[in-house]
């Protein structure tokens, strides 16, 4: 009868911790807005490898101002052969306006940043965008192929 109890109250300890790390790890998100891969022009590979930090900003169609970004630091530098996966989400974007409703059709622009702030482009950033993206989209992809020259 012990036995039982011991096996009872491990199990029930070991289905505890089960559920208590999937609820950490596997947790609600929304569906994304848009997500793919982001590459760099094998051209651009020498200007980019001191850039630590990738931003993606979200833009609605014709809209000049920003929807939402995200800020990701890379743990290598992005590359022509290592590319960076992106699923934007409702979670993952920090908003400028949450009274704003999500655009339809999205811009993303992609910036590999040198100085790891936000804000405007600076020199040495590099850039590309994606245009006209339906809300949902997958597996896209967007080339970052212009760097901004220093001044």
């Amino acid at each position: 009868m012990k036995r039982l109890v011991l096996v009872s109250v491990l199990l029930l300890g070991f289905v505890g911790v089960i559920s208590l790390v999937a609820a950490f790890n596997f947790g609600e998100e929304s569906q994304p807005y848009v997500s793919g891969k982001v590459t760099i022009d094998a051209s651009l590979d020498d200007k980019a490898q001191f850039s630590k930090t990738l931003f993606l900003i979200v833009f609605g169609d014709q809209i000049p101002m920003p929807y939402g970004a995200m800020k990701i630091r890379l743990k290598e530098p992005l590359s022509s052969d290592n590319p960076v996966e992106f699923r934007l989400t409702k979670e993952r974007l920090q908003l400028m306006n949450e009274s704003r409703p999500l655009p339809r059709i999205l811009r993303v622009k992609a910036r590999l940043d040198r100085d790891g702030i936000a804000g405007p482009d600076q020199p040495g950033d590099i850039v590309g965008f994606l245009d006209d993206v339906p809300v949902g989209a997958y597996d896209q992809e967007i080339l970052i192929a212009v760097y901004k020259e220093q001044s």
